[in-house]
């Protein structure tokens, strides 16, 4: 029996990976989460899954958490006689038992203070986060990262402590294609619709999109930006002021699919992430991608993308520019996507790689 302890994931990406895991993980298993909303939503996601347990209030703050990782999950662990932990939070636990971390937790291999704009309380709560997987990384016997970039800066981390094992497992992800009917974008046109797919963290760098807002509009383009950020977010960024850029909401998968159908690229000048999603999302459509010159984003899309410095506003504008001259000529993208999109598999095969490893 392995116990899974996802008690720290509850939104964003992380959310999707616990979710995924939960409905193709063997039947022995148990799962540790947050609140009783996510468990009644993973339930009803698998009928006769693994059985479900809710972490207790006192241990999701404070003092709390140093109990929770440090002495209750090894003792619920040997209660219900697990052979082997499974972190999906990024965080070990104290335990003499085999323990595997999923790592998805980029900072972790790329510095706490890795880019700019966050705030001193963000930088605080990256870094006593740090702390804690650092102070508990003795225990763990396998790391498991979702991409080989993640791998060779973990590995770099871990020169000198006990643990050699890391492999990296890419994560699978929601085909969207309907049959062979992959949409065609961008195809002539003067006016482009950009979509943005993101919650807002610091590394998602959303005020880059003002900048280039500002550009567009004092250049005279036909551009406009989709957010799908919560509407208070969106208005206390400032966007309200802005024609260029309007706001969708957050958005279900379904939601979101739809969109994707409604826009003609996505536009992600995020400065981190694992894999990001949207990314194999897009390339499963054939939604073009403007992003970031940045090399997690160079291994997942490769030739499938238009780059930019997510630091100048100017090069995300040319980047623009260059899909529209791009659309013009006929584009080619779609091959390209095609191409990357092979050294992924679904989500069943990558959460089976991992309870393998």
């Amino acid at each position: 029996m392995v116990l899974v302890n996802a008690a720290n994931l509850s939104s964003g990406g992380g959310f999707t990976v616990l979710e995924q895991f939960y409905i193709y993980s063997p039947e022995e298993c148990v799962f540790l989460v947050n609140n009783n909303e996510i468990r009644n939503y993973l339930l009803a996601s698998r009928e006769n899954g693994p059985k479900i347990l809710v972490v207790p209030p006192m241990f999701l703050s404070g003092c709390g958490v140093l109990l929770f990782y440090g002495y209750w999950v090894d003792w619920l662990a040997r209660k219900y006689n697990a052979v082997e932990i499974l972190s999906l939070g990024n965080v070990p636990s104290r335990t003499a038992l085999k323990q595997k971390v999923y790592l998805q937790w980029a900072y972790y291999v790329y510095g706490f203070n890795y880019s700019n704009g966050a705030s001193i309380k963000e930088i605080m709560s990256r870094a006593l986060r740090y702390a804690l997987i650092r102070a508990f990384s003795r225990y763990v016997s396998v790391w498991v990262v979702q991409t080989a970039t993640m791998r060779k800066r973990l590995k770099e981390k871990l020169n000198n402590t006990t643990c050699k094992d890391v492999f990296y497992v890419y994560p699978g992800f929601v085909d969207l294609r309907y049959g062979n009917n992959i949409n065609k974008f961008l195809e002539n046109k003067e006016s482009l619709r950009l979509i943005y797919p993101a919650l807002y963290y610091s590394h998602k760098n959303f005020s880059a999109i003002r900048k280039i807002a500002d550009q567009i509009e004092s250049q005279g383009m036909t551009v406009s930006i989709s957010l799908t950020l919560p509407p208070e977010k969106f208005t206390n960024l400032g966007f309200n002021s802005t024609k260029v850029v309007s706001n969708l909401g957050v958005l279900t998968q379904k939601e979101l699919t739809l969109q994707y159908l409604e826009h003609d690229a996505l536009l992600m000048p995020t400065k981190l992430e694992t894999v990001g999603l949207p990314y194999l999302e897009a390339m499963s459509i054939g939604l073009p991608i403007l992003t970031s010159d940045l090399d997690f984003s160079r291994e997942i899309c490769g030739e499938a993308a238009l780059y930019f410095d997510p630091d100048d506003a100017f090069s995300i504008v040319s980047a623009i520019k260059d899909l529209q001259k791009n659309s013009a000529s006929g584009g080619g993208g779609n091959q390209a996507a095609a191409h990357e999109l092979k050294k992924f598999s679904s989500w069943k095969e990558s959460v089976r790689s991992v309870f393998n490893v």
